[in-house]
């Protein structure tokens, strides 16, 4: 009755790639603050240079934001000579406040981007561009996961990517979708109902041949279709490649993966085929506490991901 294993929490993948490509500090150029109580609890004593960094006020209040407005301009001010580019959920950047900090108007390139998809869609765009100083991208409502996949995106994937497509490419040696129920008979037509359209889709759309078996006795799929998977993955930029990794995590699935990626299934419906022994056992005997909660947070993370692909659309 149950399908080919995957892993329970969507980090695994993450942990995985950091565990293939760990970034060392200690050669890259970074920027101290000369304050020694701030700089010795900084890995190579001081900001990294080319990296992520996250700035946030202690409070929503103005004052704690207008604080962590200035910091960052300060930073962004020492970075370098060239032109900082600042995205922001609203107009509201005090020119003079922003030249106290070291910023004037002539240095500065502002982009107005309401939504958060939109604000992270368009920071993508600016880190390809050399030359800036600094890329400041203000958002309202994305959580921890969304900036630990920029992170990832930006700070890990890169020199792993071949490694991270290999990973993807392994999930679709033993994807979910190829491992229909023995038993009972109800539930694996419910599978074959449910799953046969992707896996025609994957063939006709994707050029994706899958070959499906009932039971967990591993089948081995083509190579032709691995390596298609593989190129798959590599087509696409650091940003969908780290997404796609923690989709095809989150759903056992490197072929919901490639369907929310390029918008065939939203977020909802992906991690639903994906779990549908798991929806037939709870239909049967009920779910507890714990199962829903989980349940709840892998949904919130799948609709998270359709966010994250349809603002890099």
């Amino acid at each position: 009755m149950s399908t080919a294993p995957r892993p329970h929490r969507l980090q695994a993948l993450i942990a995985e790639i950091q565990a293939i490509a760990p970034v060392s500090r200690a050669d890259v150029p970074c920027l101290p603050f000369g304050i020694p109580i701030v700089d010795d609890r900084l890995a190579a004593g001081g900001l990294a240079r080319a990296a992520l960094h996250e700035i946030a006020g202690q409070t929503v209040a103005l004052g704690d934001d207008a604080a962590a407005t200035l910091f960052t301009a300060g930073i962004a001010a020492r970075a370098s000579e060239g032109d900082i580019f600042w995205i922001m959920a609203q107009p509201d950047l005090f020119a003079p406040g922003l030249a106290c900090a070291g910023v004037p108007a002539t240095r500065l390139i502002q982009v107005e981007a309401r939504k958060d998809e939109d604000a992270l869609a368009v920071m993508e765009e600016a880190l390809r561009h050399g030359a800036l100083a600094a890329v400041i991208c203000e958002v309202t409502r994305i959580g921890m996961t969304a900036t630990r996949r920029a992170f990832t995106a930006i700070d890990r994937v890169p020199p792993s990517r071949a490694q991270v497509a290999d990973e993807i490419a392994r999930y679709a040696g033993s994807d979910v979708l190829c491992y229909m129920a023995e038993a009972p008979a109800s539930l694996a037509e419910r599978q074959g109902r449910a799953w046969l359209p992707i896996l025609d889709w994957a063939e006709k759309d994707l050029n994706l041949s899958f070959v499906q078996t009932r039971g967990i006795v591993h089948l081995p799929q083509r190579n032709e279709t691995l390596d298609g998977v593989r190129a798959l993955a590599l087509a696409a930029d650091d940003m969908a490649l780290t997404a796609l990794a923690e989709a095809t995590a989150l759903f056992g699935s490197a072929i919901l993966a490639l369907a929310l990626q390029r918008g065939r299934l939203d977020g909802a419906s992906a991690l639903d085929l994906s779990r549908l022994d798991e929806i037939a056992r709870i239909e049967a005997w009920g779910m507890d506490e714990e199962a829903s909660a989980r349940i709840a947070d892998h949904h919130l993370q799948a609709q998270d991901l359709q966010g994250w692909f349809e603002g890099l659309a």
